[in-house]
């Protein structure tokens, strides 16, 4: 039995295309390589296969696979044929039985899709990183971040200078603020919680359901008359 197939086109549909998640964090057992996988995701790859001379075009969709079972352990980017999950425009079975049952095809063609679906997932992670760092150097630099509606982050020594308005019987008038770099405050007056870097960042974000990245976009830019000072180091608009 001789099979060959020649692929006419890939698409790639990532959370922009379905208005969804971009990530999720990942359920199953310890041991994972990332914290989160991919969120809504897909992978169309069309293919003209021909088994001993026979040829018929094919389009195969492939969606994340389901991340809760706590007996695995994931690496966020893993992808299943969506026919599985109902997915009509996925004919893996198809053509399956078109190859009588041989995976060759869908193995190589599983892998391809597999290698795009990691890098978008190192993307995204990269991305969200950066925005985390961001944040944290706009902070440094002076500015506030309302991360949720009536959720902030504020640095230490804004939190020092606020503190000497507070009145004498607020509980948290003589809280040594120096203890961490950052601090999250809300509208319905909970007690101050301490945030120091970017892990504690993003894990507020995502106890929030807030795309850390959508924060970063209200970063204020330096202007000719107002850099940012991070540390030592003066950021200067870019021309």
């Amino acid at each position: 039995m001789t099979i060959t197939y020649e692929i006419k086109a890939k698409r790639e549909f990532t959370h922009e295309h379905f208005d969804g998640a971009a990530m999720t964090p990942l359920g199953g057992s310890m041991g994972v390589a990332n914290d989160v996988g991919l969120g809504d995701y897909q992978f169309e790859i069309d293919v003209a296969v021909t088994n001993n001379g026979k040829t018929e075009s094919f389009t195969v969709a492939l969606q994340p696979v389901d991340r809760n079972d706590n007996l695995e352990a994931f690496n966020g980017h893993e992808l299943r044929f969506a026919a599985s999950y109902g997915c009509d425009a996925d004919e893996s079975e198809e053509l399956l039985k078109f190859c009588d049952y041989d995976r060759i095809v869908l193995d190589e063609l599983h892998g391809i899709a597999t290698a795009a679906s990691k890098a978008e997932l190192e993307r995204l992670i990269n991305e969200r990183d950066a925005a985390a760092k961001a944040i944290l150097a706009a902070m440094d630099a002076g500015q506030d971040f309302e991360v949720s509606l009536g959720v902030y982050i504020c640095s230490a020594s804004d939190m020092a200078v606020d503190q000497k308005g507070w009145d004498d019987e607020d509980p948290n008038k003589h809280t040594d603020f120096s203890t961490s770099a950052y601090w999250v405050t809300t509208d319905s007056g909970d007690d101050p919680e301490a945030l120091d870097s970017t892990d504690d960042l993003l894990a507020l974000c995502n106890r929030l359901e807030v795309n850390v990245v959508d924060v970063a976009a209200n970063i204020q830019r330096p202007t000719e008359s107002d850099p940012f000072v991070q540390g030592e180091v003066v950021i200067q608009p870019s021309n």
